[in-house]
């Protein structure tokens, strides 16, 4: 069997009332978009956001496991219940240790980027949002739900800063070296992924294992090496009602 090249497909899905497909050369599922039937785009200016992790850690001992995982009655102090303000609290200490604790991992990873002064400032400003948020959860008086809210705020920051730092790390440098030739790089199923319309990202995304899945016009069908036909995968991201 030939390897896939960039263009090619593992699996191909043809889009409803539109003349255009979804091709994939290197993950073996098409994932249905999460917001409505338009697919999420890959948007340039923030290319780090296809490496976010949005498989959840198994083990609850995994560092990063509180970033996946909302928050439960249990995690929420109320302070003194004698007070005419009924229903304001805090966010269980232990908990915020372990929240803390998956930050700063993230943040001293920021030591490893080698950017520009634009790459710096971007990784500075959710550095800056990390910790507001953080005093806020240590120390701030507030109900349940903002206390959820600011606890949800942290862990998507936190995951996106996590991506841009692997992005500038380790998938950046794979898309941008000169081997034309290289194999690409077994795909990371525990990534987003992105879904593209131009020509250049599948080949850079391909090359790096980053999944992505590709818009193309259906005259540009013939031709193309596609292994099998398939439908939208079970979507991973959570489409229910806020549990709130």
């Amino acid at each position: 069997m030939l390897a896939l090249r960039p263009f090619d497909g593992k699996c191909r899905l043809i889009l409803d009332d539109i003349n255009s497909f979804i091709i994939t050369p290197n993950s073996n599922h098409i994932p249905k978009p999460p917001l409505g039937a338009n697919c999420e785009a890959y948007v340039k200016q923030y290319p780090h956001l296809a490496c976010i992790h949005w498989v959840a850690p198994a083990d609850p001992a995994d560092i990063f496991y509180l970033l996946y995982h909302g928050l439960t009655k249990w995690d929420f102090v109320k302070c003194d219940l004698d007070s005419l303000i009924k229903g304001v609290g805090l966010l269980r200490c232990l908990t915020f240790l372990k929240i803390q604790s998956a930050c700063n991992v993230v943040i001293k990873s920021m030591q490893s980027v080698d950017g520009s002064a634009a790459v710096s400032h971007s990784m500075h400003g959710h550095l800056s949002v990390i910790e507001l948020l953080l005093s806020h959860l240590h120390a701030l008086p507030t109900s349940f739900l903002c206390v959820c809210l600011m606890f949800t705020e942290t862990q998507c920051v936190a995951l996106e800063l996590r991506a841009f730092v692997e992005y500038m790390t380790v998938f950046k440098p794979l898309m941008d070296s000169p081997e034309t030739d290289m194999p690409a790089m077994p795909v990371d199923k525990g990534l987003m992924g992105a879904y593209v319309h131009n020509a250049t990202v599948p080949q850079r995304f391909f090359k790096a294992g980053i999944p992505v899945w590709h818009i193309v016009d259906m005259k540009d069908l013939p031709g193309t090496h596609v292994d099998c036909i398939d439908d939208f995968a079970t979507s991973p991201y959570p489409l229910g009602p806020c549990p709130l």
